[in-house]
This record gives structure tokens, C-alpha cells and sequence, in this order.
């Protein structure tokens, strides 16, 4: 009974706790907000604390703890109450008994909808997790466009859990940080938000390469010191001259952010030593003619010279996602200083994005959206809009990407009017930007008046006009040099279209061939039950999803003719077993018998040692793979497996291949063949190639099993420079066609 009491006055002077945040969290509200309904937010945080009473996170808080710390991330971006408040409710229609209907009675429509919104991004299961990332993205997209408070929701959601990623396991991390790179840090930088963008990519990096992330940071712990004495010596010298001026001013100093610093050295491919502008200044005036006044003081400053490629106006043409400023750079005692010059209001839009325009009503009850904001989310709806269509997975979400981070130009059309522009667009990415059909009939372009090649890259201030023809229909050449997601899919698009009539033909003869010789009939087929099973439109549809590999023969036959082909099996397995037992050198015996027919998988290339299964195949005697071969996993069912194991007094040699990453340095190459020779073995082919200050390394070697092949391996790993070691886990010919490509 002491307890339970003692239980009691715990979750009590738990629940005051919380109590006292929301009402310290309202204050907040109330100090950039008119009207606060906190009857409205305390209804909201009992709500919220009783449907997650008794809830603990991974990291052993209280759930609600990461419901008040979503709403307290809206309420740092001045966020407006409906918004919070649904950050406060945001996961109870999904993890508790509260529907959506009960939200819209207690707390309004609006509500509702966002915390509905923000529900169904998260609760769609799909088959396999890049089906489901790609719808979720797609639904976060839809429901954006119909209230942008969603994505704050969801940007605060996911902030607040990457803060305490360290509590998953490490495949969780490793997953969710990857998407957090790829896609809400790429969405935070197309919105504007530059605060929740850098946070994100900061948090992706530290566990997505860790070891990386802790070394850049440690190097910056080192140099602290010296670097605030640089920032604050710069900031003292332009805080004199603007001091005699009648402008008012803030200045500020920073250290740029660790993704920013890691992007630095992996496009130059330089070590953090060698990165010398990782420093800024910010200036923040009244006026745009303050901008440009001050930008005067610092180009002709003695002390601090200019770097006049560095100069950059952000102002006349801001990016496409609203951000204005004028940027350049100085040189102070060996150091390169980034200078930002910009209002107000610029400094807000590039923190908070182009919502930080938004228009609250006087009531507090909705808001408006003023004429930049639409135009801003233009982008986005035709970007639905266009990749509505797209059916496989990998090219939406590599879209997403593209699209999200992408840096821009803007160009113009003959009659003036502006067109933005991924940076290094064509003339072709130009055409499909104005209209889908001017891209597909792209015959020619003038660039500036004068006639040019079609892969011509633009720049700022291009006046582009195009050429069209009729007869002129899209290059898949063009697939390699345009730029933008829009003429890819334009392109890609047409040319599925147009090909249609191929993979129906190749389908047909696919399948045909497949039934010969199976003594199957075509005529059997049923072909509406085939269409509808298969769930395809039609018959030239199934043909064609055969012909491009979407469905397999062997998958067609087996669901289609299951019976006939078990049977078949069965016959040829009868055969197998009764056939007499005789020696031969394939280094395989299938239970107990050794004159059967064997092929090694191309696809995993297995050696003695490893885990091995038998597939049995009709006709072709018995497909040998290791049991943790891809291929096999994938089309597990439908095969017929059968117990198989090495012949251990077998003698026969195996080609293998492995992967080796080391520092790139003068006699790498010598140095592995003459560790492999060593071991006396034969190496029948090896490449190397560089990627910056990294070798990879490919040998194709003979060896006996995979004891050996380890052992090679252990040896190797002791050469100098050698960071990693492992063998090649696919098919050899696509390592060294991709390689020699």
C-alpha cells in the first residue's frame, strides 16, 4: 500500500512537472501570438497525457515527453496555436483509442485535419520499405499542399527523434538517418528552413558516419580557441566601420555547420586541414539600400580584402526557395570569411522559410497566405502532379532528391518571362520546363540569339528560344545530359510509350520459347484468369510486364501452370534418385549422389566452405547457390530445393572475387599482388581505379575454399593503407563490367 502511494505521488509530481512546461510554453506563444485560447492548449496537454499515460519511449521517458518536446520545437519557429496544439496530439490517433472525429469535436476541424494529415504518413505499410518511404513521401506531399502546418509537424516530429536516434538499434539509425538526409533535410532546404536543415543534416551525418562526424567535431573542439579569435578580430573591424555610419546593424559570427564542413572535403577531396571557409559573418540591416551600402564598406576595407569570385546576389534573383541575401567573401590572417549581408525579414525567411510569411487573422482562429507563399508551393503541386505516374519506387524517390536539394539558375523566355532551372540545365531541360510537347519536338535552340547544341549548359540570365518539329521526337542520348526530374520523366516516359509495342513481342516470344520446352500448349492458357491473377490490364500489358522482366517467365509459368510443373519436377526428382552413383570432379554430391549434372550460381559464385543450397532445375540439372545468395532469397518461392554439400576429397579450383578499399599510394598494386602470390595462388585478373585520395582495388583470384579465402583476406588487411577487405557477394562479370565502364 506504501508503494502504490509512493507510485501515486510520483505520476503526480510527474504530471505537475509537465504542467508547469505547458504553461511556461504558452507564455511563449503569448509573446508572438494575439488571442491564445490556453484553455484550449492545457484541454490539448491533458488529452495528450492521459492517452499516453503509462507509455515509456526507448530511452525509458515518459511518451508524452516527446509530445511536449515536438510542441515546444513548433513553439521556437513561432508556430501558430493550431499547429501546436496539434503537435501536442499528433501521435494519439495513431498509437491510442482517440479517432480523428473525436479531435474535430474537442479541438475544431483544423486540428484534426493536420494531426490527420501527419497520421497517415506515418501509418501506411507497404511491402517492402522503399514502397512504403515512396508513398509516405508522396501522402507527406499531398497532404502539405493542402495545409504546409502538416510538414512543420512532421519536421518537428522527426527533429525530436533524431535528438534520441541513439536509443534505436543500429539498423534503425542507420535507416532513418539516411532518409532524414535524403529527404526531410532536402524538403527543409527547398521550404527555406534553414535552421531545421541544418539540424537535420548534422544529426543524419553523426550516425550515418560516425566516425567522420567525431573527428570533424573533435578538430573543431581543438581549434575553438583560435577560430573565435578570428571571427571576433573580423567582427570588431566591420562593427567600427558600420559604427560610423547612420545604419543600424546586428553582427554576428558562426563556424558553419559539420555536414557543411564534411560536404567541403568530399568535393574537394581535401582533408579538414585544408578547408579554410568554414567561418561567417552575418550583417543584419533595415533595407535593401542598406544591404547594398554596407556591401560597399566591406569591398573596400584594407585590412579585410575581398575575394571577388566569392560574391554572390541572392538579392535581384533569390533562390527558388525564397532565400534572399548578398553573400562574399573576405581574407583575414590566412583564413577565407563568408560575409552575408540581408534585412529582416530576409534573415527570417531563410530560418523559418517561406511560411515565416504567413498572415494571422486578429481572431487567431485561421490564417491566410500571402501571393509569395502560393507561388512557392507551385513548385511542389507540379511536382505531384508529374510524378503521379511514376511507378517504380527508386526513380520517385531519387526524384524527391533531385528535385529537394537541387541548386538553381534562372533563365528566360523570349518574352520575358522568368523559368528556374536546376544548376548545368540544358536547352532540353529548358524546352520541357516550358511545355512537355516543346520538349518532345526539341529540334534546335537559341541561346542569347545565337544557335547552339542542344546539351548546351545554361547560365543565369540566358535568354533561350526553342525550335520545334513536328517530326522531331525525344533522343533517349538526351537521358544523358538533361538535368531536371521533369524532362527525365518526360523522356523516360516517352520512351516506355513507344517501346510498348517491343516488350509486347519480346514478352510473347519469351513466354513461347518457355512453354516449348515445357511441352506446354499456349492455347491452354486461360487468359482472364492470367490478367487478373497477374492483376494486369490486359493481354498486350502481360506481355509486356514479361518482356521487361516486371514478371518472370519461370513466376508466369509456375502460377500458371502450377500443377503441371510440380509433376514435372516430381518425374525428373524420381529420375535423379534412381540414377546409379559414379564419381566425377563437379566438387558437389547431392544426396549421396555425385553424376548429376551441377552449375554454380553466377549470381554468388560459391566455394567450398560456404553454406550452400541446391536448386533443382528442369533440364538443367542442379543449380548450386549459397544459402544466403540474394537471387535466391528473392525467388524463394516456387523453387525446388534439395540437399547438397562440398565433396571434401574433391580437388577442384574456384574463381572468387573480393573488393579492396586502401588509401591511394605509389606501389599499392604490387604491394597486393605480391601478398597474394605469397600464398600461392593464382590471380587471373585484378583493376584498380582511384576516387579522390581512395583506391578501390579488384582482384579475380583461384583458390581451392574458403578457408584460403580468408586467409588471403587476413593478410591483405595488414598491407599499408588498406581500410577495407571483403569479398564480392554478386555476380564477378558485373563488378568488372561496371568497373572497366
Amino acid at each position: 500500500m506504501i508503494i502504490e502511494t509512493d507510485k501515486l505521488l510520483v505520476e503526480d509530481l510527474i504530471k505537475k512537472d509537465y504542467e508547469n512546461k505547458i504553461l511556461d510554453l504558452i507564455k511563449e506563444i503569448k509573446s508572438y501570438l494575439a488571442n491564445v485560447d490556453e484553455a484550449l492548449i492545457l484541454k490539448a496537454f491533458n488529452s495528450a497525457y492521459e492517452a499516453h499515460f503509462g507509455i515509456l519511449r526507448k530511452s525509458g521517458e515518459p511518451y508524452f515527453e516527446h509530445c511536449y518536446q515536438v510542441a515546444k520545437i513548433l513553439c521556437e519557429f513561432k508556430r501558430d496555436q493550431i499547429t501546436i496544439i496539434a503537435g501536442l496530439l499528433h501521435d494519439v490517433v495513431e498509437d491510442t483509442k482517440i479517432t480523428p472525429a473525436d479531435l474535430s469535436r474537442l479541438f475544431g476541424e483544423e486540428v484534426s485535419r493536420v494531426v490527420d494529415g501527419v497520421t497517415k504518413i506515418s501509418s501506411l505499410k507497404m511491402e517492402s520499405k522503399e514502397h512504403q518511404q515512396a508513398h509516405n513521401i508522396r501522402k507527406m506531399l499531398v497532404s502539405m499542399i493542402g495545409d504546409i502546418r502538416v510538414i512543420f509537424v512532421k519536421f518537428a516530429d522527426r527533429l525530436h527523434n533524431m535528438k534520441t536516434l541513439e536509443f534505436q538499434s543500429k539498423a534503425s539509425q542507420n535507416r532513418i538517418a539516411i532518409e532524414t538526409r535524403d529527404v526531410y533535410a532536402p524538403l527543409a532546404h527547398r521550404l527555406g528552413i534553414g535552421k531545421i536543415k541544418t539540424e537535420l543534416e548534422d544529426l543524419s551525418l553523426k550516425f550515418i558516419e560516425p566516425e567522420i562526424f567525431n573527428e570533424i567535431q573533435k578538430k573543431l573542439d581543438a581549434t575553438v580557441q583560435e577560430r573565435e579569435k578570428t571571427i571576433n578580430e573580423v567582427t570588431h573591424i566591420f562593427y567600427e566601420r558600420l559604427s560610423r555610419e547612420e545604419i543600424k546593424f546586428e553582427i554576428s559570427g558562426r563556424v558553419k555547420n559539420i555536414y557543411s564542413i564534411y560536404g567541403k572535403m568530399y568535393r574537394r577531396e581535401k582533408p579538414f586541414d585544408e578547408i579554410y571557409d568554414i567561418l561567417a559573418i552575418r550583417i543584419i540591416v533595415p533595407t535593401v539600400n542598406d544591404c547594398w551600402t554596407v556591401l560597399g564598406f566591406v569591398h573596400n576595407n584594407e585590412t579585410l580584402p575581398f575575394v571577388q569570385e566569392r560574391f554572390k546576389d541572392y538579392i535581384s534573383r533569390p533562390k527558388g526557395n525564397g532565400y534572399q541575401s548578398l553573400h562574399t567573401a573576405v581574407t583575414y590572417k590566412g583564413s577565407l570569411v563568408e560575409v552575408q549581408i540581408r534585412t529582416k525579414e530576409m534573415h527570417e525567411v531563410a530560418e523559418e522559410g517561406f511560411a515565416a510569411h504567413w498572415i494571422y487573422k486578429s481572431d487567431g482562429e485561421a490564417f491566410t497566405q500571402d501571393k509569395r507563399l502560393e507561388r512557392r508551393l507551385d513548385w511542389l503541386r507540379n511536382f505531384v502532379d508529374d510524378s503521379s505516374e511514376i511507378e517504380n519506387e527508386s526513380e520517385f524517390l531519387d526524384d524527391v532528391k533531385g528535385e529537394f536539394y537541387q541548386e538553381e539558375i534562372y533563365v528566360y523566355t523570349p518574352l520575358g518571362k522568368l523559368v528556374q532551372l536546376p544548376v548545368n540545365s540544358t536547352t532540353v531541360d529548358f524546352a520541357f520546363e516550358v511545355h512537355s510537347e516543346i520538349g518532345k519536338h526539341c529540334l534546335g535552340a537559341k541561346v542569347n540569339g545565337k544557335m547552339v547544341p542542344l546539351a548546351t549548359e545554361l547560365k543565369n540570365g540566358d535568354m533561350i528560344e526553342i525550335i520545334t518539329s513536328s517530326k522531331q521526337v525525344p533522343n533517349p542520348d538526351w537521358l544523358g545530359f538533361v538535368k531536371s526530374p521533369k524532362a527525365k520523366r518526360s523522356i523516360k516516359r516517352w520512351i516506355e510509350e513507344t517501346e510498348f509495342e517491343d516488350r509486347v513481342k519480346l514478352g510473347s516470344q519469351l513466354l513461347n520459347e518457355e512453354l516449348k520446352k515445357r511441352k506446354i500448349d499456349l492455347k491452354t492458357i486461360k487468359w482472364e484468369e492470367a490478367i487478373t491473377k497477374f492483376q494486369a490490364t490486359s493481354q498486350n500489358n502481360l506481355f509486356a510486364r514479361i518482356g521487361t522482366g516486371k514478371i518472370s517467365v519461370q513466376e508466369f509459368v509456375n502460377k500458371t501452370f502450377g500443377e503441371k510443373v510440380e509433376k514435372e519436377k516430381q518425374n525428373f526428382f524420381s529420375k535423379l534418385i534412381s540414377s546409379k552413383t559414379k564419381k566425377n570432379d563437379s566438387g558437389i554430391s547431392v544426396q549421396g549422389i555425385t553424376n548429376v549434372l551441377i552449375n554454380y550460381a553466377k549470381c554468388c559464385k560459391p566455394i567450398p566452405g560456404d553454406e550452400i543450397t541446391g536448386i533443382l532445375t528442369v533440364g538443367k540439372g542442379v543449380s548450386i547457390h549459397r544459402t544466403k545468395c540474394k537471387n535466391l532469397v528473392k525467388n524463394f518461392e516456387g523453387l525446388t530445393m534439395i540437399d547438397v554439400k562440398w565433396d571434401t576429397e574433391n580437388q577442384t579450383k574456384f574463381s572468387t572475387g573480393i573488393i579492396i578499399n586502401s588509401k591511394d599510394r605509389a606501389q599499392l598494386l604490387s604491394d597486393l599482388s605480391n601478398v597474394i602470390s605469397g600464398t600461392k595462388r593464382n590471380i587471373q585478373a585484378a583493376f584498380l581505379k582511384t576516387e579522390g585520395a581512395i583506391c578501390i582495388v579488384y582482384f579475380l583470384i583461384e583458390i581451392q575454399d574458403l578457408t584460403e579465402l580468408n586467409a588471403i583476406i587476413k593478410a591483405i588487411r595488414k598491407v599499408s593503407g588498406v581500410s577495407k577487405v571483403e569479398r564480392m557477394n554478386d555476380d564477378l562479370s558485373n563488378y568488372f563490367k561496371d568497373f572497366m565502364s
